[in-house]
C-alpha cells in the first residue's frame, strides 16, 4: 500500500512504478502522475515505543519459545558441572547459539511475523549473524568475570555498557545491509541520524534489561551454589535476549521506510512490481479516479501501437462493454477478431464473435481465417449447423484460400453427424479427393469416405 502525503490517496501495488533501494529512503511513483508516493507503513512514534513491550515480553512464552528457553537451561545445568575454563567456554558457546537463534527471531519479526520459530529452524539462518555477534556475549562475560576476580570493574562496566548499547545497532544495520562488510562507523551514524531519538528508548530497554539481569547475576555469585546460579542465568538470560531479539525485529519492521529496510516479502512484491505493464497499471489507476475516458484514450493508442497485443484489446474490450458504447465496441471488436485470428487465440476469438453478433444479429466476418476458425469452435461444440453458415459457399468466396480443404472436411464431418445428410457429406469429401489430391489431411478424408 503506498499514499501520497499530500493527498493522503492511497494506491495499490499494481499502480506504482517502484524506485526504491536498499539503503535508501523507500519510495515510488505513481505509473500516471508521476507524483512521489511513501509506503503506508507504521512508525514506532505512531504508537509508542512501550506500547510494543507487552507483545515482546508475551514472545517468549509461545511454546517454540518454552521449548528453546528449557533446552538451553539444561545445558547450562550441565556445564556447571565442569570447572574453570570449561566452564566459560561452555557458557560461551551456549551464547553463541542463543544469538544464533535470536538472529533468526530478529529477522523473522523484521518481515512482520510474530511466530516464534522452532529450534529446529536455526539451520535457516546465515552464519555471519552468529559469527559477528558472538564477541558479544563473551565481553559480557568477561565483564563479569574481570570485576569479580580482577577488579577491574570501570573497565569491565565500560566494555559492558558499550556492547550492550550497539549491539541492537549492529543487529539492525545487518539486516539493512546484509553484508557485515557494509557496516562502518558512518553506517551506525546514518543509522542513528535517521531513526534519531527513537533509537534511545531501544538502547534505554537494552541497557535496562541486561544491566539489571547482569547486576543480578554478580551480586549472587559468591552467595549460591554455581549449579543453582548456571541454572538461574540460563533460564533468565535466554527469556530477556529473547526479548530483545524480539524488540530489534520489531525496531526494524517499524523503522522500515526510514532505514531502507526490505524484507524479502517486499522484495519479492517488487520484483512483481517491476514486470507490471505501465499502460496496464495506468489504466488501472484511470479507472479507480473514475477517468474513464483518460483510459480509453490510453488503451486505444497502445492497440493501435501494437495491434498484437492481445492483453490491451481485452481491457479496451472490457471497458467498451462497462460504457455500453456499442458502436466503438463493434469497431474495436472487429480489429480484435483479426488479432486473435493472428495470434491463434480461437477460444477467446468465438466468444468475443459471440459478442459482436448480439450488437448486429447474424454478423460474420469476411476473413476467412476467422470464418474457419468460428467453424472449428462451433464443430467442437456440436454446432453442426453453425459450421454450415460459416462456410457456405466457402470456395467460392475464397478461391485463393490455402485452407478450402480443411474447411470441406469439417463440413463434411458436421454433415455426418446431422440425421440424413451422409450423402451430401459424400459430395464435399469427393470434392477434397478431386481438388486437393495432395492434401495433407487426405487420411482423414479417405476414412470419411470409406464410412460411406
Amino acid at each position: 500500500m503506498w499514499v501520497n502525503e499530500d493527498s493522503r490517496q492511497g494506491y495499490c501495488e499494481r499502480c506504482v512504478d517502484y524506485s526504491g533501494s536498499l539503503g535508501e529512503e523507500v519510495i515510488a511513483k505513481c505509473f500516471v502522475t508521476k507524483t512521489v508516493l511513501k509506503p503506508f507503513t507504521g512508525r514506532a512514534d505512531d504508537y509508542g515505543f512501550w506500547e510494543k513491550l507487552p507483545d515482546a515480553f508475551a514472545y517468549p512464552l509461545q511454546p517454540n519459545g518454552l521449548f528453546v528457553i528449557t533446552v538451553l537451561t539444561g545445558l547450562a545445568m550441565v556445564s556447571a558441572v565442569a570447572e574453570g575454563a570449561a566452564f566459560y567456554a561452555l557458557l560461551g558457546l551456549l551464547s553463541f547459539g542463543l544469538f544464533l537463534f535470536g538472529s533468526l527471531i530478529t529477522k523473522r519479526v523484521a518481515e512482520g511475523d510474530e511466530i516464534m520459530p522452532a529450534l529446529s529452524q536455526i539451520s535457516q539462518v546465515d552464519a555471519r549473524f552468529g559469527a559477528m555477534f558472538w564477541v558479544i556475549p563473551i565481553v559480557m562475560i568477561a565483564s563479569i568475570v574481570g570485576a569479580s576476580y580482577f577488579e577491574l570493574f570501570s573497565v569491565a562496566v565500560l566494555l559492558f555498557l558499550l556492547c550492550s548499547a550497539l549491539y541492537p545497532c549492529l543487529a539492525i544495520l545487518l539486516l539493512v545491509h546484509e553484508d557485515p562488510s557494509g557496516i562502518s562507523a558512518s553506517s551506525v551514524g546514518d543509522l542513528l541520524k535517521q531513526v534519531g531519538w527513537e533509537y534511545g528508548l531501544l538502547a534505554i530497554f537494552t541497557l535496562s534489561l541486561v544491566s539489571g539481569a547482569f547486576g543480578f547475576y554478580s551480586m549472587l555469585i559468591n552467595e549460591v551454589p554455581l549449579t543453582v546460579l548456571a541454572t538461574l542465568m540460563a533460564a533468565t538470560t535466554c527469556y530477556l535476549s529473547i526479548v530483545l531479539f524480539f524488540a530489534f525485529g520489531a525496531a526494524v519492521n517499524d523503522w522500515q521506510s526510514l532505514i531502507g529496510y526490505e524484507s524479502s516479502a517486499f522484495r519479492a512484491r517488487s520484483r512483481k512490481r517491476q514486470a507490471i505493464d505501465p499502460i496496464e497499471a495506468g489504466v488501472m489507476v484511470f479507472v479507480k479516479e473514475g477517468l474513464f475516458e483518460e483510459a480509453r484514450k490510453l488503451l486505444t493508442k497502445a492497440v493501435k501501437t501494437n495491434s498484437n497485443d492481445i492483453r490491451k484489446h481485452e481491457l479496451l474490450h472490457k471497458l467498451l462493454l462497462a460504457q455500453d458504447d456499442q458502436e466503438t465496441l463493434f469497431d474495436h471488436g472487429e480489429v480484435y477478431l483479426n488479432a486473435l485470428e493472428r495470434m491463434g487465440d480461437d477460444a477467446r476469438l468465438y466468444f468475443v464473435y459471440r459478442t459482436l453478433e448480439k450488437i448486429k444479429p447474424g454478423y460474420v466476418p469476411d476473413e476467412p481465417g476467422i470464418r474457419l476458425v468460428l467453424a472449428e469452435q462451433s464443430y467442437q461444440r456440436k454446432n453442426y449447423q453453425e459450421v454450415m453458415d460459416y462456410l457456405n459457399k466457402f470456395h467460392e468466396r475464397y478461391p485463393n484460400y490455402p485452407r478450402i480443404p480443411d474447411a470441406y472436411l469439417l463440413v463434411a464431418m458436421s454433415l455426418k453427424c446431422l440425421p440424413g445428410q451422409e450423402a451430401k457429406a459424400q459430395i464435399f469429401v469427393k470434392y477434397i479427393q478431386k481438388k486437393f489430391p495432395t492434401y495433407t489431411g487426405m487420411d482423414r478424408v479417405n476414412a470419411l469416405a470409406a464410412k460411406g
